[in-house]
């Protein structure tokens, strides 16, 4: 457990008494005018759900699934479909605002356990984007470290069927490179003041090797998530000089190139306790779902946390809400 100074470093993402969270996405659109800047977006309509994902709002508002040309909305189609999709025509549906992307989940979740969050990051220069900060604001999270700048703000966006499958989908990163003059400028004052950092280790590798530094002239302990495990697995270095690494099981299997889907936890624990020792990860966490999550250390340490019966309502951002309380 961190105590009530850290700092998280996700897509840039810090907290601390400071918990500082690095991130920032932006939007995308796919043959509509529709901006949806850091945002979380469901398109239902019909046989198939159109949803983008980035920084994990949860209030929303009801649009036209496609607004006027020069209409901008961040926006999440939810369900109760109005006509059956058809991918290559215009369709009628709800549209949902919603923030996300893991760094200000994770940076909203430890300050709604009371902690003292700052946030550090990028969002562009759009209304979606001072609406971001206000929300943040609302939930007491320190944005002093947030910059405005021109594609400061990325986002995901992807279609899913009636089964809840990802069909397609299309990603837009931001430009976070604004992220590394806050570090040259104000990583000292920053880092000085937390306990900890969490960093989202897929982000650009150079500021990524910042935040090391700074971690360790500063001797902070860093607490590690993914969003894209395809990039962190080259960052293998990394991981190693983290102080925890959590990810899922199947983020798992791409990190050892195994496949641990059909694993039970203690298979799975019994399996991490090897592997961790094996790759030098000082402390490693993989969640399960419903089954829980399994940890393991390089010092022999290693178990089950079996997953609390609950009924369950939605599972987005359930490992970022989870990483929070690490």
């Amino acid at each position: 457990m961190r105590n009530k100074k850290s700092i998280i470093l996700a897509m840039v993402s810090l907290l601390s008494s400071i918990a500082l969270c690095f991130s920032a996405f932006s939007f995308a659109w796919i043959n509509w005018n529709v901006d949806l800047n850091s945002t979380s977006i469901k398109l239902t309509s019909g046989e198939s759900v159109l949803y983008v994902d980035f920084y994990g709002y949860k209030e929303s508002s009801t649009f036209p699934l496609f607004p006027d040309k020069n209409t901008s909305s961040d926006t999440s189609v939810q369900q109760n479909p109005i006509n059956t999709y058809i991918p290559a025509g215009r369709n009628e549906g709800r549209v949902e605002q919603v923030h996300g992307g893991v760094s200000r989940n994770v940076a909203e979740d430890i300050a709604n356990i009371e902690l003292k969050p700052t946030f550090v990051s990028l969002v562009d220069d759009s209304a979606m984007g001072q609406e971001v900060i206000k929300k943040l604001k609302k939930h007491k999270v320190n944005t002093d470290y947030i910059r405005t700048v021109p594609g400061g703000m990325g986002t995901w966006l992807a279609v899913f069927n009636n089964d809840g499958d990802v069909v397609a989908s299309i990603s837009k990163r931001p430009d976070l490179s604004e992220i590394n003059n806050i570090l040259d400028q104000q990583g000292d004052e920053i880092f000085a003041n937390a306990d900890s950092i969490v960093l989202e280790l897929d982000m650009e590798k150079e500021t990524v090797k910042r935040i090391f530094k700074l971690a360790e002239k500063y001797n902070k302990p860093v607490y590690a998530v993914v969003s894209n495990m395809s990039i962190a697995v080259e960052r293998r270095d990394f991981i190693k000089k983290t102080s925890c690494f959590v990810c899922n099981i199947q983020e798992a299997g791409i990190l050892f190139t195994e496949d641990y889907m059909e694993k039970t936890p203690d298979e799975m624990a019994e399996i991490l306790r090897h592997k961790v020792r094996l790759a030098q990860i000082p402390s490693m966490i993989v969640t399960m779902g419903g089954d829980g999550a399994v940890y393991a250390d390089r010092d022999g340490n290693w178990g089950v946390c079996p997953a609390k019966k609950v009924t369950i309502k939605d599972t987005t951002g359930a490992g970022d809400a989870f990483f929070a309380g690490v």
